[in-house]
């Protein structure tokens, strides 16, 4: 699951189109089956294949992303589209923050990660640490501007 989430925000109401690089405004999205959802869109249409990034609810600064299985041209509203997208299925998690101080310069960074339930919260943080280019494991920190001057 934590594949599927990507440390960028997405503006509520709208969604992604990851290899274009559009964002569309999202219309609506409804739950077919576990892990399948109905999203109804206005904007650029998007390719079968591609990856959709969704807003995550209660995240300021996370995503999660899905790919889309089928994709079907809507007449109202005008270029409005449907497609049948691939997701994660959450079952349980949690969307936490830490405050984290580079070991080099001291630098404080304000890090939100999801951490699924009974999930280690350590493993979960440096997961979302690596992805936000930081040098991280659990004895050392390192910011991104310090991990480049240091590479």
């Amino acid at each position: 699951m934590l594949t599927h989430i990507v440390y960028r925000p997405t503006s509520a109401g709208t969604l992604s189109l990851m290899e274009q690089g559009q964002i569309c405004r999202l219309l609506g999205a409804k739950t077919l089956q576990p892990g399948l959802l109905e999203v109804s869109a206005q904007g650029k249409t998007p390719y079968v294949g591609e990856s959709l990034l969704f807003p995550l609810k209660g995240a300021k600064q996370l995503s999660f992303s899905g790919t889309v299985l089928e994709v079907t041209a809507q007449i109202q509203p005008e270029n409005s589209w449907l497609a049948k997208v691939q997701v994660p299925v959450f079952e349980s998690v949690q969307i936490r923050n830490a405050q984290v101080s580079c070991d080099s310069c001291g630098s404080p960074m304000q890090v939100e990660f999801v951490c699924e339930e009974n999930a280690d919260v350590s493993a979960a943080l440096l997961h979302a640490l690596q992805h936000s280019g930081w040098r991280a494991n659990l004895a050392l920190q390192v910011c991104p501007i310090c991990a480049r001057k240091e590479a």
